[in-house]
């Protein structure tokens, strides 16, 4: 990041804290705060900050296979707003470990 945007995340921190309540000096301390740890962290490397659109969506597959049960797609793809295509395209995408994990049979309907 060069010296605008760190200017630009530290005004963000700032009113993005002011806006849950806290004073301006305080949120003002935490978003200088925030500069220096990702300074510390990240230096002078490349910090990649995904679309709005790209958050949601990993945001969105992350609660579609936490409501699959193995049976109930249809459900999930109304609740959801995709088509069928589109939930196995997610499902595909998790791998199949998280498939066979939604989909086993409990112990007690054995």
């Amino acid at each position: 990041m060069v010296g605008g945007d760190m200017a630009l995340l530290a005004e963000l921190a700032q009113e993005s804290a002011m806006a849950q309540g806290v004073g301006s000096d305080a949120a003002q301390a935490l978003a200088a705060g925030l500069i220096e740890r990702l300074q510390q962290s990240v230096g002078a490397g490349n910090l990649y900050v995904p679309s709005f659109k790209e958050a949601r969506r990993a945001t969105r597959d992350a609660a579609v296979i936490a409501a699959f049960r193995g049976n109930n797609r249809d459900e999930v793809c109304a609740r959801y707003g995709i088509s069928p295509r589109q939930f196995y395209r997610i499902l595909h995408a998790a791998g199949p470990r998280v498939f066979i994990q939604q989909t086993q049979v409990p112990e007690w309907a054995r």
